[in-house]
């Protein structure tokens, strides 16, 4: 069926809408094919989700060549440090990449930094080439790294934030990933489930002088308190 651009458009914004009204704005997803793009078509895609409160997802997403906890978690795709820092590094964990195979121009400051005494672990099924580097080799069968990277994570959790708080890590993920956002609850089968990511709109009016938008997820500040990123004032739970 043929379609003019004015009905393709409307078709595509109506259903947007629609989601947004019945399910939340963080249920609509961006996805950037970069490279095959322009930056000004990237950033008005990306400014776009990011003022209806969407999230934005990468090229790495569709092509599973990265794992998606990267955008999803800190916002932001690859948003990690060139290779040469490696050599700055004091251990060293490599998971999910071979780099002497498929990373062979930046194995170097791998190896390199071995010789200043840097640790290497090395987390892989089998006895990949970059295994012999390792001081230490995690070997967990075919299909449960996720469960051992859950684990992990686990610990983190209990130990850093729930039988204590950390000020180095509590001050980390509320500045750098999607940790403090707060998400709603809804009761289901006698259990209560996440829901949408709270919004400003959730919580009552803003006042008049507030420059927060309404469609804002709100972030836990500190306690008791919120806040919507970007913006400067604070409210009480």
């Amino acid at each position: 069926m043929r379609a003019s651009w004015g009905e393709a458009v409307e078709i595509v914004a109506a259903a947007q809408v629609h989601t947004i009204k019945t399910y939340g704005p963080d249920r609509i997803a961006g996805f950037s094919p970069i490279p095959a793009m322009s930056m000004v078509s990237h950033a008005a895609g990306a400014r776009y989700h990011s003022l209806i409160g969407a999230p934005m997802l990468s090229f790495y997403d569709w092509y599973a060549d990265l794992p998606v906890a990267s955008p999803q978690v800190f916002g932001d795709q690859t948003d990690v440090p060139e290779s040469g820092d490696w050599w700055d590094a004091a251990y060293l964990m490599m998971w999910g990449s071979n780099v002497p195979v498929t990373r062979t121009p930046d194995a170097h400051w791998m190896t390199e930094a071995r010789y200043r005494g840097q640790k290497v672990v090395v987390v892989s099924p089998d006895y990949a080439d970059n295994t012999k580097f390792a001081d230490e080799w995690l070997h967990p069968h075919p299909g449960t790294d996720g469960a051992l990277a859950m684990a992990m994570g686990h610990v983190i959790l209990k130990e850093f934030f729930v039988d204590r708080e950390t000020p180095f890590f509590a001050d980390y993920v509320r500045k750098f990933t999607d940790l403090p956002f707060l998400v709603t609850l809804t009761e289901r089968d006698g259990a209560y489930v996440p829901a949408k990511f709270l919004r400003a709109a959730d919580i009552g009016r803003r006042s008049a002088r507030s420059t927060c938008p309404r469609r804002r997820p709100r972030a836990c500040a500190a306690a008791s308190t919120t806040r919507s990123p970007g913006c400067c004032s604070s409210r009480p739970i």
